[in-house]
């Protein structure tokens, strides 16, 4: 269209567009209608609270984290930290195939619960600790929600050579810096 921006200019900003559309309708979805706008957080379990979407990811930054992944129709996507699985449920709409790891079991089961909702066939979801990542691999992106203090070195093993991973590195009470590396080789 005249007046685009064209290029790799052009494509990021519509990949971004499109990230946030589907970002946007999934937080206005029956399952979330209510308690999005709230601000308070939600309790999932005894001791375990999430921020609802807008205060824990927003928007705009689940989109932008979503977009520097580069996702592509074809990808095979492990995602690390399910929680209420809300960018499961949005890359589910992105890509073939997304598999979700939480490591609290009723987080799971609420998360899968959803996917079923939202007829989202493609998004696999399993319980258990993702630090040790997937046996499903490789996988073309990798996005890791909670922090780490380091990338653990099989992260790199389970992503495709040009794969991408995404992950916020940095200690717990610390200083932390989202990273995004793209294998070489």
């Amino acid at each position: 269209m005249p007046g685009e921006p064209s290029g790799m200019a052009g494509t990021a900003m519509r990949r971004r567009g499109r990230v946030l559309a589907l970002a946007l309708g999934l937080v206005l979805s029956d399952w979330l209608r209510g308690w999005i706008f709230t601000g308070f957080p939600w309790a999932l379990t005894g001791h375990v609270w999430i921020a609802t979407p807008a205060a824990q990811i927003s928007a705009w930054g689940g989109a932008l984290i979503l977009s520097a992944l580069g996702l592509e129709p074809q990808n095979r996507v492990l995602e690390i930290g399910t929680g209420s699985g809300y960018t499961a449920a949005v890359m589910g709409a992105m890509v073939k195939r997304v598999y979700t790891i939480e490591r609290f079991a009723r987080l799971h089961q609420a998360a899968q619960a959803r996917f079923r909702a939202l007829k989202r066939d493609n998004v696999i979801a399993s319980q258990a600790d993702g630090a040790a990542g997937s046996t499903e691999g490789p996988f073309d992106r990798i996005v890791v929600w909670p922090a780490m203090e380091a990338l653990p070195r099989g992260f790199s093993d389970l992503v495709v050579p040009g794969g991408i991973i995404v992950c916020p590195v940095g200690e717990g009470d610390g200083r932390q810096v989202l990273v995004r590396l793209t294998k070489v080789g």
